[in-house]
């Protein structure tokens, strides 16, 4: 692009892409080249939009960016520059450029700009003086090259002067001449090429010229204001330098300087002619007067009287008149009384004869068409006159007529008289004729008392006495009395039986009334069921209860849990109050408990504490203890605590107790203790006395009986054959036949331990054994014809001990083929099983015996085949009876 030295040039550009933030940077290049070890571009900064961009400074007071202040949208997309004044080093491409957050760009294709010589290029001569004073003589002069072939013209001249035109060497000159007027002051004078119409290439000079104050003049908005608005006086001229000013009313000089005079708010006093004064250095002038009429309403408003109103009396004649100031004069007044208005509307007010009740502040108004102005201390008539409209006001603790007592109250006698009174009496009227309490003289008007009890409820009454006379008795003023519930009397019996009547009466005194209630707090029992008692809470008195004024009577028939502290409360607005008595209830024992520690199941040994517990008034004095074992029912214990030291299988059982008082007895509920104890008894029941008379061919049933607790789990058989031990079978019951023959045992076993029966022969040859079936207890009935015996020894074997063939059958007669013969064949009993309904049978030869008289004997234990890990049956014996008359 090519351009004239001195002329201007507009790069037009324009953003197509957001740019959002405030911190972005952009700026104007000339030059731009990519700098690899920067990783930039580089090149003259013509104009920056941040301190981080610092332009040229050819380029100081020559560039202005025209372009958007912030880009993002379609009207702020413009990002041109303007470069004026253009010289030859402008030269180059000229790019912008722009650093984002995120991005980064300049534009492709700069501007590429050739400035050349310019012949016309116009060149002003400086002025010999800036400013200049009024009349002064003004030389402008400029000038082109020779080459231009025109000569330089003006523009901008205020006056019509001829241009004067001049060759100096290679250029050529214009001059205007002129003297200085003060229109003329911060004109702009300018020089262009003959015929140009390219605004940059014109150069221009500003001429200053200094004069005295010119058309100076004052201007009041509002020549007639009223009062209280405001008014503003303004004050003009034309001023080299600028003039300063003050302002004069009615030719006198005031302290108001400026430009304007302001009265925020005018008064009478600012009514009159202003002007003001403009001054400079260079001379003064005054503007012309501008008048201002304050127009308000009256002012100084008061009353005059003919009459000194020290000395009005009932009866005089008075005159008051109402006096005022205004703009325009008043035109109308008004009367007030007390702040009241009266009818009147005359300057002046008359009484032709003052009454006690004309008394009173009067004032005045007077009115114009500006306003109104009052009165402002008004003038007081009083008239004296004996006291009246007596009547008494209460203050302190008094409210809707009711004080709390303790609380201070005053009363005040109030009066109208004038002189004030001299002297009250009061008068108190509590329910009978009043009486007179006291008689004041003097100021003090007011009965005080401190603290208010009930006595000084009732009405008061007083009465005022002036020098003129005494007035009437005021209307009563009365008050009640505020107070809390007195104590309550509560009137009720101390001790009562269960079931019986109890009546309770509670009273009390209060104003306002008291809401009475009645409670009871439970003691703990007198027969505490446990160690530790229960904090009892009140609880409300049931029953039939009758409510009145501040009295509250209640009857109900007690149970014996009704015993404890009867409480009557009271409680009003004012506070509350209680009283409390003592109701004791007596009763026959109840809630008789059983109880065995340290628990209901023990083990064989162990200690058993039974302890009986109840409720009673008063304490049970006799305690029984009932065991119920075995359907039998006897007396174990009389005392409250029964210990049993170390417990047997006889202790088990069912256990109650009874307590017993004067009143009656009580029964506790059943506890079952039980003891715990390995097997005992164990025994082995058979049914042979049925089957004695057989041929010896049938099989004996065998059945395993044990006492123990808990249960036995386990029943287990062994058979005894030639000193070898055969287990049989896990089972209660087992059928032997005559083909297994040997001695047989059982093992019971609970979860305490196991207890083995004792040893039953069977088919053995020449032995028996038999079971008395009526003592359901194993019983050894012995031949003495058996070959041996069987001995445990310490290494757990049997043998035999022999006997001598003499002594066999002694103590039987009739002897025939004891026992069968032995089998030849051992069957394998230990694969047998058989449930509870399943015998295991063993074949026996019938032997029928009848005991010998006198010949049973209890003989001592026999040596006893035990079986490791089971104790012997210490509590069983064995019994051999001697018999005659046995027969096979």
């Amino acid at each position: 692009h090519l351009e004239g030295e001195g002329s201007c040039i507009t790069i037009k550009c324009t953003v197509t892409s957001l740019m959002k933030h405030e911190q972005d940077q952009w700026f104007w290049m000339k030059n731009a080249k990519w700098n690899d070890v920067m990783k930039d571009f580089t090149g003259t900064i013509v104009i920056s939009n941040t301190k981080a961009q610092t332009p040229a400074p050819e380029f100081a007071d020559r560039v202005k960016y025209i372009g958007s202040v912030n880009f993002g949208q379609v009207t702020q997309s413009d990002c041109s520059l303007l470069i004026n004044n253009l010289e030859k080093t402008d030269s180059g491409i000229y790019t912008f450029r722009y650093i984002g957050k995120n991005d980064k760009w300049m534009t492709e294709a700069g501007l590429n700009l050739t400035v050349e010589d310019d012949p016309c290029q116009v060149r002003v001569q400086k002025l010999n003086h800036s400013t200049v004073i009024e009349s002064a003589p003004v030389t402008f002069r400029c000038f082109t090259s020779g080459a231009c072939g025109s000569h330089p013209e003006f523009t901008g001249l205020g006056q019509t002067v001829m241009p004067v035109h001049t060759y100096e060497g290679n250029r050529a000159s214009s001059a205007v001449s002129f003297n200085a007027s003060w229109q003329d002051d911060g004109r702009v004078l300018s020089c262009q090429p003959q015929g140009t119409k390219d605004q940059c290439v014109s150069k221009s000079i500003k001429l200053t010229v200094e004069y005295a104050p010119k058309e100076t003049m004052a201007v009041v908005h509002l020549s007639t204001v009223k009062e209280g608005q405001p008014v503003t006086l303004t004050c003009s001229s034309r001023g080299h330098p600028n003039a300063t000013y003050s302002w004069f009313k009615d030719s006198q000089k005031t302290q108001f300087r400026g430009t304007e005079l302001l009265i925020r708010s005018t008064t009478s006093t600012h009514s009159g002619n202003y002007y003001c004064k403009a001054v400079n250095q260079h001379g003064t002038q005054n503007s012309n007067v501008v008048t201002i009429n304050v127009k308000y309403a009256p002012v100084g408003v008061h009353i005059e009287t003919n009459k000194d109103r020290a000395t009005i009396k009932e009866g005089d004649k008075i005159k008051l008149t109402c006096v005022a100031k205004s703009n325009p004069e008043a035109h109308s007044w008004s009367w007030f009384k007390d702040k009241r208005k009266i009818t009147n509307a005359l300057k002046e007010y008359t009484f032709s004869s003052v009454q006690p009740d004309d008394g009173g502040l009067y004032s005045c108004e007077a009115r114009n068409d500006v306003g109104r102005g009052r009165s402002s201390s008004g003038y007081q008539i009083t008239v004296s006159y004996v006291p009246r409209n007596t009547h008494i006001t209460q203050s302190g603790g008094s409210h809707d007529n009711q004080v709390k007592a303790g609380s201070q109250l005053c009363l005040t006698c109030v009066a109208e008289a004038h002189p004030a009174p001299s002297v009250y009496t009061w008068y108190h009227h509590s329910g009978v004729l009043p009486h007179r309490l006291s008689s004041i003289t003097g100021p003090k008007h007011t009965l005080l008392l401190v603290r208010v009890g009930v006595t000084d409820e009732g009405c008061y009454i007083c009465r005022a006495t002036n020098d003129i006379g005494t007035g009437q008795n005021s209307s009563m003023s009365c008050f009640r009395v505020l107070y809390g519930p007195t104590k309550p009397v509560l009137s009720m019996v101390r001790t009562a039986q269960e079931g019986h009547l109890v009546r309770i009466n509670c009273t009390v005194q209060s104003f306002p009334d008291s809401q009475l209630t009645l409670t009871w707090t439970p003691r703990p029992s007198v027969s505490p069921m446990s160690s530790s008692l229960l904090q009892m809470q009140p609880q409300p008195v049931l029953g039939f209860l009758q409510h009145s004024t501040n009295v509250v009577r209640g009857s109900f028939n007690v149970t014996f849990l009704q015993g404890g502290v009867y409480t009557c409360r009271a409680q009003n607005s004012e506070g509350r109050s209680s009283t409390e008595e003592e109701l004791e209830i007596t009763y026959s024992p109840k809630n008789v408990m059983a109880s065995a520690h340290p628990d209901t199941v023990l083990t064989e040994n162990s200690q058993l504490v039974l302890t009986c517990t109840a409720r009673s008034n008063p304490h049970a004095t006799k305690y029984t203890w009932i065991q119920i074992s075995a359907g039998e029912t006897r007396v174990v214990g009389l005392v409250q605590k029964l210990t049993v030291m170390s417990t047997t299988p006889s202790h088990s059982g069912l256990y109650r107790c009874t307590a017993q008082n004067s009143l009656g007895t009580g029964k506790s509920q059943q506890v079952e203790v039980k003891v715990k104890y390995a097997p005992k008894l164990t025994k082995v029941i058979h049914n042979m006395t049925n089957r004695w008379q057989s041929d010896g061919g049938s099989p004996v049933a065998l059945t395993c009986r044990s006492h123990s607790y808990p249960p036995v789990y386990s029943y287990k058989w062994y058979r005894l054959v030639e000193e070898r031990e055969h287990f049989i079978i896990n089972h209660q019951n087992i059928t032997v036949h005559p083909d297994k023959p040997g001695t047989y045992y059982c093992v019971a076993t609970n979860s305490m331990g196991g207890k083995e029966s004792g040893r039953v022969e069977l088919f053995l040859n020449r032995e028996c054994i038999v079971t008395d079936s009526h003592f359901g207890k194993s019983i050894e009935y012995r031949s003495g014809l058996s070959p041996s015996h069987p001995i445990r020894k310490k290494d757990e074997h049997t043998e035999h001990t022999q006997e001598p063939e003499t002594n066999k059958c002694n103590d039987y007669e009739n002897i025939k083929e004891v026992c069968a013969s032995k089998p030849t064949i051992e069957p394998n009993m230990d694969t047998e099983t058989a449930s509870s309904e399943d015998d295991v049978e063993i074949s026996y030869s019938e032997v029928m015996f009848r005991a010998k008289p006198g010949h049973q004997t209890v003989c001592s234990s026999v040596p006893r085949h035990h079986r490791a890990g089971h104790s012997s049956s210490s509590d069983e014996e064995d019994y051999i009876t001697q018999y005659s008359d046995v027969k096979i």
